[in-house]
């Protein structure tokens, strides 16, 4: 399943623990993996502002339920 840009409820998709773990994996018991669209979990701290730094972005990325995050290279 992939988590994408947007936010749900005022949260990033890429973090939002509801959508991820409550509904997917909680209520409708996808057992897969779940991973972003390309950046969607860096777009936390750079798009959203959710996070104030790249850490706090990860850190909210994995407890919200994200397992990979499709990157983009740095150039």
């Amino acid at each position: 399943m992939m988590c994408s840009f947007n936010s749900i409820r005022g949260v990033p998709a890429c973090a939002n623990h509801r959508a991820m773990q409550t509904w997917a994996k909680g209520q409708w018991n996808f057992s897969g993996y779940i991973v972003s669209d390309q950046g969607a979990a860096m777009g936390i701290l750079t798009d959203h502002k959710f996070a104030t730094t790249l850490p706090e972005a990860a850190a909210f990325a994995v407890n919200g339920g994200l397992d990979l995050e499709d990157a983009n290279s740095p150039s």
